[in-house]
């Protein structure tokens, strides 16, 4: 699937899903925002082993290369100050950073693996997920690991096998449709829709009794 059915397909089964799940109910339109972009971020990453040069390779590319150069700059500034044994002793005491440091890791494995291999698999999202649950908390993390876990269950549909519990030599397809076809596209404007709906029941502007 392309990433705008991803994204589209990410964001309604995390809305949805926070229907049910009293964890992800946001407390204001603020943290119901950070969640959906948590979702959209979870369905978009395991394309990061995408072919060639797709848009999430080169975001990635961009991103990992602003990250770089702000450690730089951060370890610059304390070799410069006096203070670099500070900064190094706060980075490595503290749990973000170490969650950062494990989603990189990761990201960059994944990066470097061929498609739909270790970031399509089950124990990818796993350990991304509990990534993001080490640098943002539980809430996020059920947001990011729904969306994640929605790209590797849609791409199933399509005719090209993955791996989903690995290390089992197991290859699984469903051989629906590709890609970029007509279903796929009406899967997308689908789940669209239902998002729609779902951020509107979530916000009150919507409810069971109007329909």
């Amino acid at each position: 699937m392309n990433g705008e059915v991803h994204m589209a397909v990410g964001t309604a089964t995390a809305t949805g899903m926070a229907l049910v799940i009293p964890q992800m109910q946001a407390s204001d339109t603020k943290m119901l925002g950070l969640g959906i972009g948590c979702a959209i971020i979870g369905a978009l990453m395991p394309d990061i082993d995408a072919n060639g040069e797709s848009k999430i390779k080169k975001q990635f590319r961009k991103t990992l290369t602003f990250l770089l150069c702000g450690l730089v700059a951060t370890f610059a500034y304390g070799y410069t100050t006096g203070s670099l044994a500070s900064i190094i002793n706060q980075l490595v005491h503290t749990q973000a950073v170490i969650g950062l440091i494990g989603f990189l890791a990761l990201s960059v494995i994944g990066y470097m693996s061929g498609h739909r291999q270790f970031t399509h698999w089950l124990l990818a999202c796993v350990l991304f997920t509990v990534c993001w649950y080490i640098m943002f908390g539980q809430t996020l993390a059920i947001w990011f690991g729904l969306g994640y876990l929605s790209h590797t269950l849609i791409d199933l549909l399509n005719k090209k096998p993955i791996k989903l519990f690995f290390p089992l030599p197991l290859d699984v397809m469903f051989g629906i449709c590709y890609a970029d076809s007509m279903m796929a596209k009406a899967i997308g404007g689908i789940c669209t829709g239902l998002t729609v709906v779902f951020i509107g029941m979530l916000t009150g502007v919507v409810t069971l009794g109007g329909f």
